[in-house]
């Protein structure tokens, strides 16, 4: 049948222009003698014509011409005038003169355009007889044949090789009905002998999809086993997953029925998931779903139904014999309840009003039996001593309170809580040897109150916590392995920064963002060296101490402006104060027991201090580097053992109490614009023998003076005594020529 075919196509392709049976030399009525081209004739010509081809073909006609290869191929002949027609044209031969027309056009038309095939509902797999689509742009004769991946030889069946004329539009064929990957070979051939080759390759498979129904809640999923009824809250939204296709390639259609009688699901009550569906609510009560679902290939599975059983919220003590979703108290977990309970009770729980409390376990090591558990008020898990993970928590996205993980001694995974991203309360992490670092956090982005780390051997860092940017406070005590606070990056926001007691941490890097805090406690890191964290820090509305560092050699706070109180104390090898220079204003300035400090060069742009307390730091010798400060309500110099003088303090005018005491080396003040104190105390300085330096003093309200064996004149200051002030002097035995004073306490002087 195909040889006989092309051969007839082969003999009528060579024949380009045939005469009418009466002809003219008129063109129109050439055309008129020929009669319509147009559609009906094409639709009907090509099937007579290619019914006869295995026949020879009598044309009838004594004179006609014959054009080169290049010619346009045969595609009909028209009946009963016997005119050519071709895909677009009419050709109609004039006799001996070898010239024609056409209806549209005097010169023949070559066609060399290849005809386009494509699958039309092409996909990677299909059902076994399920159809496939072959879309022309053309009428074309049409050869195809189903091969085997694995044979590229031989079509697959006798039957599954075809030779047949299609019009322009989508030809259907049938899939093969076994398994297996394939190969469609596909040929078309237009009626002017162009031809296209297509090759499609897909497999067949006659799988059926799985689907399950499942709830959303807050846009989260929960499954519950096949083996049990569905249990889901009030207000859940109906879903579907999938284990066999993604979900968007399924037509899922269902039925719900309000109770759990079983019935067909047809008529008008079939739904079809995804359209009118998504906004289904299930209450309180007992509901029976019947569902099935369709995929791409065109495979069905069978129908299915489950009972969903809803029962809102119980207390503790009804988990044994009710089947819960929501508990509304504390949920408290030991040995001695999970010994009581069938664990499969908890896989319906999917909120804790209360706290989550696992305390004082020895027999679980992880938490799996929770793994429904969405939301909860807090969680407190501590004393547990066989808890390595915390695996079970992972679909906690929400926990209204604290997070608490306190004395667990082989805890050593907390990943689970990865897809938490806010704590309103605080969270602890102590005593938790086995703790390497804070991985199970990273989703965090705030912790509404406290941070607070302590007492973790093996953390080394606070890895972690890399999504956090805002908390109430960070408290980081006593991990004897931290060496750096890597992970703390993206804070921005904290309200104090305390940081104690870490014997190995030498790295405050990752609190660059910090520009504002509450509170700053740097105390006892004994391996940090430099204080270079904290860049953009540039005040501190409260207390900021950086206190008993004993390798600390600097500070450097290159923003900090204003700090409420600021203490700088017990820094045994701190070198200076360099790091401050931005510093203007400070409450109360504390700055005591740094025993390497001589001057203290690194705070020139200070101009108000409230109170200023130096003590106790042995190598001082002057105030140099507080030549900016103009006013200070309090200012104590206290057990500076080396200090020679005030020099320094060029720009003090004004001092509400001044004490000085325990200066061991004091000779005189070098104070040039002081001009007034309210109180000035002036005690226990050995070698003191007058107050030289302070002639600028016009005014004071009251002075104590004791105990400084070697004073021996106060004239500098008489201008500015009062006389009839309640003065103390005390203990200056060499101190005379004062009798004018009115005093109040009159004890061991020279009074002459």
């Amino acid at each position: 049948m195909k040889s006989e075919l092309y051969s007839a196509i082969l003999l009528a392709s060579s024949i380009l222009l045939i005469g009418c049976q009466k002809l003219s030399n008129d063109y129109d009525e050439l055309i008129a003698e020929c009669g319509s081209v147009n559609t009906a004739g094409q639709d009907q010509l090509p099937h007579r014509l290619f019914d006869s081809m295995n026949k020879p073909i009598d044309l009838n006609h004594s004179e006609f011409i014959v054009f080169g290869r290049s010619g346009k191929r045969l595609s009909a002949i028209s009946s009963p005038k016997g005119c050519l027609v071709a895909d677009d044209y009419a050709y109609i031969m004039l006799p001996k003169s070898k010239e024609y027309i056409t209806t549209e056009s005097r010169q023949a038309v070559k066609d060399s355009t290849v005809p386009v095939l494509e699958i039309g509902n092409q996909v990677a797999a299909l059902a076994p007889g399920n159809f496939i689509s072959v879309v022309t742009s053309e009428a074309v004769l049409l050869e195809y044949c189903f091969q085997k991946a694995s044979d590229d030889q031989s079509c697959i069946a006798s039957e599954d090789v075809s030779l047949t004329l299609i019009e322009r539009g989508p030809y259907t064929l049938s899939s093969p009905k076994e398994d297996g990957d394939y190969k469609l070979l596909v040929s078309g051939t237009d009626r002017a002998g162009n031809q296209m080759d297509l090759n499609y390759s897909f497999k067949v498979d006659s799988s059926k999809p799985k689907v399950q129904a499942d709830f959303t809640l807050d846009y989260e999923r929960i499954r519950f086993g096949s083996k049990e009824p569905y249990l889901v809250a009030s207000g859940y939204r109906l879903g579907f997953v999938s284990a066999s296709d993604p979900i968007n390639d399924l037509t899922i259609e269902f039925c719900l029925f309000d109770s759990i009688e079983s019935r067909d699901c047809s008529g008008d009550q079939r739904q079809v998931f995804g359209a009118e569906s998504e906004s289904i609510k299930l209450t309180e009560g007992s509901f029976l779903l019947t569902y099935r679902s369709n995929d791409l290939s065109g495979n069905v599975s069978d129908w299915q139904s489950d009972e969903i059983l809803i029962k809102n919220q119980c207390l503790q003590s009804e988990i044994a014999s009710r089947i819960c979703t929501s508990i509304v108290e504390d949920l408290r977990i030991d040995d001695d309840f999970l010994a009581s309970i069938d664990r499969l009770r908890f896989s319906t729980i999917f909120e804790i009003s209360g706290a989550l409390k696992i305390n004082l376990t020895e027999t679980i090591s992880d938490l799996t039996f929770l793994e429904s558990i969405l939301h909860v008020g807090s969680i407190d898990i501590s004393d547990n001593l066989g808890l390595t993970s915390l695996k079970g928590l992972d679909n906690i996205e929400k926990v209204d309170l604290d997070i608490s993980l306190i004395a667990n001694p082989v805890l050593a995974d907390i990943s689970s809580l990865n897809r938490i991203r806010q704590v309103l309360g605080e969270v602890v992490v102590i005593g938790n040897p086995e703790l390497r670092d804070l991985t199970g956090l990273d989703n965090i982005v705030t912790i509404s109150k406290d941070l607070f780390v302590m007492d973790n051997l093996q953390l080394t860092s606070m890895k972690g916590l890399t999504s956090l940017q805002s908390l109430g406070s960070l408290s980081v005590f006593n991990n004897e392995n931290m060496t750096s606070l890597d992970g703390l990056l993206k804070i921005e926001r904290v309200d104090s920064v305390n940081i104690e007691y870490n014997p190995s941490l030498h790295n405050l890097s990752s609190l660059a963002r910090i520009e504002v805090l509450e509170g700053l406690r740097i105390i006892q890191n004994n391996r940090l060296v430099e204080l270079d964290g904290l860049q953009k820090l540039n005040r501190v509305k409260g207390e900021a101490s950086i206190s008993y560092n004993l390798a600390l050699e600097g500070i450097s706070f290159p923003s900090l402006l204003d700090v409420e109180g600021l203490e700088i104390s017990g820094n045994e090898v701190l070198q200076g104060l360099f790091g401050l220079s931005k510093l203007a204003r400070v409450g109360e300035f504390s700055l005591k027991h740094n025993y390497k400090i001589t001057r203290l060069l690194g705070l020139e742009a200070l101009k108000e201090v409230s109170k200023l307390v130096i003590d106790t730091n042995l190598e001082l010798e002057d105030l140099r580097g507080l030549s900016s400060l103009g006013k200070v309500k309090q200012l104590f110099l206290l057990r500076n053992r080396k200090m020679t003088s005030l020099r320094g303090l060029d720009a003090l005018a004004e001092v509400g109490h001044l004490k000085i005491a325990s200066s061991n080396l004091l000779e005189d003040f070098q104070v040039s614009n002081f001009t007034k104190v309210k109180l000035l105390d002036i005690s226990s300085n050995p070698i003191l023998k007058s107050f030289e330096g302070l002639e600028s003093l016009s005014y004071i309200e009251r002075v104590s003076i004791s105990n400084n064996s070697e004073l021996t004149s106060i004239d500098a200051i008489a201008n500015a005594l009062p006389l009839d002030g309640p003065n103390d002097l005390i203990d200056n035995p060499k101190l005379c020529g004062v009798a004018f004073l009115k005093l109040a306490k009159n004890e061991g002087n020279c009074l002459l």
